[in-house]
């Protein structure tokens, strides 16, 4: 099945819990046999609007669209015609048989249409209240944060000054009438949907799935040693967290993860740290097995609705109890006095006592801590087998799209021979029998200045780079052509160690790297990448490349012949 997965962002952009989610689900149902890519929104603010970019990111091909203005800007966050636009163009290349969306702000909610006008099935993730409310977490901006009613109708929101929250919602919930499936990933936020008469009917629990774990001998510690993994944000509840250290008043380490120095000074009133408090540096997803490793305790203590708590789950499937603001989505894992503790949104001494419960009570942590790593937690693999069976219930399975041939080819070999005969005379003799006009010469051939400006396509295979190369380019732009890099080695990449060129003349390894580096130089000029194998492809893909795979074949004239052969030797 082809399927197309859409976020807001995606790694390695951004690395958080939506983005790793909806990566997570992709190399799961890629590694089922799903042919899975992704189209993402991405923050490149000192870029051209709209500007497209391709990536590999672990194997999965995303082509991501320029939205950095639409993350600050509260119309263009939830509505944008002009990715809708682009949107479709992708998927008519694609022709995907479903396409899942995960967060979509700033991609704009007109790209649900876009995607049922495809012919495709329509799912939609909803990772967070995105939908009912524009702060996107049911809470007033900073620095107020109070919560919100959990089923207010869009009439009474006032946390804008002069935008139209009733117009916002009338928008989204047109848009999801072009969706066939919406899954909440939690009880909590699919009762909150409801409440809020979001899809009606159309709304399941699909929680997110966490990868197999991979845990670490304890780092031994005198003191009991806290955790915080939530930065700098207000909304994470950083604030109750210093109130409560500052009034702890035990001998504990607490580790601040993504903390500067200037948010717990904001936070505490200018009040240094305590001693015992460390500020260190945000960690990417590879780091999470040391670092819970080294914690007895992990601290969430959210001021916004929390609709899953991906750091919940984690710290337990590590055996790790927590300490949980009742924020909705934690609560659906945690058990208070079992595999960790609950206190009140925003209460700063119910926090302070429930990390003195922990410091004053070992018997404590060596419970919840056997708990903790009891605690039933969804994983990749059962997620992905609960999205499939609900693709195949939303798919039409179509065929693939014929796309239109070129008019005209124009093959340039950097080399005669073996190269010249796989990659440019098989390619070109199949083109012509389907009617393509083709021509074919050798790099350095006066004539190919010409011919570069009279062809569709432009083929450099096996070219290196040099001034004559550049000027066909050039000209080939000109003309309105796309350029396309082949080749059927991995020869564009200077930094690639082979074991031969450790026992070669230096003189013959310094050539070798060089001819590299000209064949790494055409490459980044091309617009595209054709290579034979599906490693060429991703190593061309992960430079930013488009890239297409066609294998090397037999000429069909020796196909032929070897066939003449072995019927004269059967009759024999």
């Amino acid at each position: 099945m082809r399927i197309v997965q859409v976020s807001t962002l995606y790694p390695p952009e951004l690395n958080s819990g939506g983005t790793l989610a909806c990566h997570r689900l992709a190399v799961a149902l890629r590694a089922r046999g799903h042919d899975v890519s992704v189209f993402a929104g991405s923050s490149r603010a000192h870029e051209p609007p709209l500007d497209e970019k391709d990536w590999t990111y672990e194997g999965i091909p995303v082509r991501a669209i320029n939205v950095a203005s639409g993350y600050g800007h509260v119309v263009h966050n939830y509505r944008n015609a002009s990715v809708a636009e682009r949107f479709a163009r992708y998927l008519a290349e694609a022709t995907p048989d479903v396409v899942h969306f995960h967060s979509i702000q700033a991609l704009g909610a007109d790209v649900l249409e876009a995607a049922r006008a495809s012919g495709a099935g329509v799912v939609v993730t909803m990772h967070d209240a995105w939908f009912v409310c524009a702060q996107q977490f049911l809470s007033r901006p900073p620095p107020d944060m109070r919560g919100c009613p959990l089923a207010a109708g869009a009439r009474q929101c006032d946390c804008i000054p002069g935008f139209d929250h009733a117009a916002r919602r009338a928008f989204l919930d047109r848009a999801l009438t072009h969706v066939d499936v919406v899954l909440a990933v939690s009880p909590f936020l699919a009762g909150i949907l409801e409440a809020n008469g979001v899809a009606p009917g159309k709304i399941r629990v699909c929680e997110n799935g966490l990868p197999p774990p991979t845990p670490l001998p304890r780092v031994p510690s005198r003191r009991l040693r806290f955790g915080y993994l939530g930065g700098g944000h207000a909304w994470k509840g950083l604030g109750t967290l210093v109130s409560a250290v500052r009034e702890l008043e035990r001998d504990v380490v607490v580790d601040l993860y993504g903390v500067e120095r200037e948010d717990w000074r904001v936070q505490a009133g200018g009040v240094e740290l305590p001693r015992g408090v460390r500020l260190l540096p945000r960690f990417g997803p590879e780091d999470l097995p040391r670092m819970l490793a080294r914690l007895d305790v992990v601290v969430v203590p959210s001021l916004v609705v929390e609709s899953f708590s991906l750091v919940t789950r984690e710290a337990l499937q590590y055996g790790v109890p927590v300490i949980v603001s009742r924020s909705g989505g934690p609560e659906s894992v945690v058990r208070d006095g079992e595999n960790g503790l609950l206190f009140d949104r925003g209460d700063a001494r119910g926090l302070r006592d429930a990390m003195r419960r922990f410091a004053d009570d070992p018997g404590l942590l060596e419970r919840t801590r056997r708990a903790a790593g009891q605690t039933p937690i969804a994983t990749v693999e059962q997620q992905a087998e609960h999205v499939a069976e609900v693709y195949a219930e939303v798919a039409t399975p179509r065929p693939p799209r014929a796309r239109p041939l070129p008019r005209s080819v124009l093959f340039v070999a950097g080399m005669e021979g073996a190269p010249f005969r796989y990659r440019v005379g098989h390619l070109a003799a199949a083109l012509r029998d389907a009617g393509v006009r083709v021509e074919t010469r050798l790099y350095h051939d006066e004539e190919v200045l010409g011919l570069a400006g009279e062809h569709e396509i432009v083929v450099l295979n096996r070219v290196p780079w040099d001034p004559y190369v550049s000027r066909v380019v050039a000209r080939a732009r000109q003309a309105g052509a796309v350029v396309v890099f082949g080749v059927d080695d991995l020869i564009f990449d200077p930094e690639l160690d082979i074991p031969a060129l450790h026992v070669l003349p230096r003189d013959v390894v310094e050539r070798y790297r060089a001819g590299v580096k000209l064949f790494r130089a055409t490459l980044d000029e091309a617009d595209a990448f054709l290579g034979s194998t599906p490693a060429l492809a991703d190593a061309a893909r992960a430079l930013g490349k488009r890239a297409l795979v066609v294998p090397n074949t037999l000429d069909p004239e020796l196909v032929a012949r070897s066939d003449a052969a072995r019927t004269r030797a059967a009759d024999a």
